[in-house]
């Protein structure tokens, strides 16, 4: 897991414009493509690619160093009277604790002729992609400082609000929904928080700092748990961050919140519990 210390930060900020993803790869299934239409398809995962390694998203992130991978499943091309229309899928993941089905979406195939970035305006393509890097972006925002990954999750709710009122809807109330949800999970997003702020001080050493930021991680966790329970969205974050935290926790022989984290994720019990017998 790599991260830049927030001690760093300035020094990377320069008037250079900087990209904010460092590494980004596309799958593209066309297994359900005829194969009279697949030539659409020849080389948009490489256009796909650039455009989040070529664009910025926005000033003042350009030390943010984000890995993502998007999986599309393309289901058909249909013929419209607006020309043909692809539908499909689509798989948004950080490589660690973000796994997004973003489910339906539709575009005209004359979008696949100009992928590119234009944040004032709502293409069915291009505007999916974009909404894709704002969730990335909004998550990682998150883990630097707390709430501010907010102006990005706003930023992808106007573009499914545009997408609901466009003349290609699919999908686009339920992206509004899933980026509402997740912004409105304070709780979850205070555990990401307090989380890399311990991995911070754990790796430079800031031991009473290291400790509070452990134990405000495990008020996270607590309220998180009462709040929502163990979602999805939880639990992709303990399956990324599990082995991390349990070592974080046995370092300062935190052994209530270990006990804890075997109960509520116990999806991961036997890590926190094989801590928890090391301690004993």
């Amino acid at each position: 897991m790599e991260r830049i210390s927030r001690t760093f930060i300035l020094f990377l900020i320069f008037n250079i414009t900087l990209t904010q993803f460092i590494n980004f790869s596309t799958n593209i299934d066309i297994r359900k493509v005829r194969d009279s239409n697949k030539f659409y398809f020849e080389n948009l995962s490489e256009k796909i690619d650039d455009f989040f390694l070529i664009n910025s998203f926005g000033p003042n992130i350009e030390y943010l160093d984000i890995e993502g991978n998007l999986h599309l499943m393309i289901e058909s091309v249909a013929e419209s009277n607006n020309g043909n229309i692809v539908s499909g899928q689509l798989i948004l993941t950080n490589k660690a604790d973000i796994i997004m089905l973003l489910k339906g979406f539709s575009f005209p195939t004359r979008e696949l002729q100009n992928i590119s970035l234009n944040q004032n305006s709502f293409n069915p393509l291009s505007s999916l992609l974009e909404f894709s890097a704002y969730m990335l972006i909004a998550n990682e925002l998150d883990t630097y400082d707390s709430k501010g990954g907010n102006p990005y999750y706003n930023m992808a709710q106007l573009i499914a609000i545009s997408g609901k009122e466009s003349d290609y809807p699919k999908g686009w109330e339920d992206r509004w929904k899933k980026c509402k949800e997740i912004q409105d999970n304070f709780f979850l997003r205070d555990i990401k928080y307090y989380f890399f702020l311990s991995y911070d001080d754990f790796y430079n050493n800031q031991t009473e700092s290291f400790k509070n930021n452990v134990f405000q991680l495990q008020e996270a966790i607590i309220k998180n748990d009462n709040f929502i329970g163990l979602d999805n969205n939880t639990k992709n974050f303990f399956n990324a961050y599990s082995r991390e935290i349990s070592k974080y926790y046995y370092s300062i022989k935190y052994k209530d919140g270990l006990k804890y984290l075997s109960s509520y994720n116990a999806e991961n019990k036997t890590i926190y519990q094989s801590a928890l017998d090391t301690l004993k």
